[in-house]
């Protein structure tokens, strides 16, 4: 890795840990709010944000049928991937 991959490299990790610390002390801030809409208005404006930075993305959306025959005992994969978990499937 060159000297300057290295320098972008860290320097993602401060932007990450600085925009970390600052959404902790919103967090921070959101609980100290009073009243039921003013807290949720906070915390919804955290939430706004989180979702723009796609802080997390789901793994998988599937969600496909699966066919099986008459004569077989079919045991869908773990985590709902829309595949067969042929450890476990099996004939009737």
């Amino acid at each position: 890795m060159q000297a300057s991959n290295v320098v972008l490299v860290f320097l993602g990790v401060i932007e990450r840990d600085l925009r970390n610390k600052l959404r902790q002390i919103q967090m921070d801030a959101a609980e100290l709010v009073v009243g039921v809409q003013p807290r949720a208005e906070a915390w919804a404006q955290i939430d706004r944000k989180l979702v723009a930075q796609a802080a997390a993305i789901p793994f998988d959306w599937d969600k496909q049928p699966n066919i099986e025959a008459s004569d077989v005992a079919g045991v869908g994969d773990l985590w709902n991937t829309g595949q067969w978990d042929y450890s476990y499937t099996s004939l009737k």
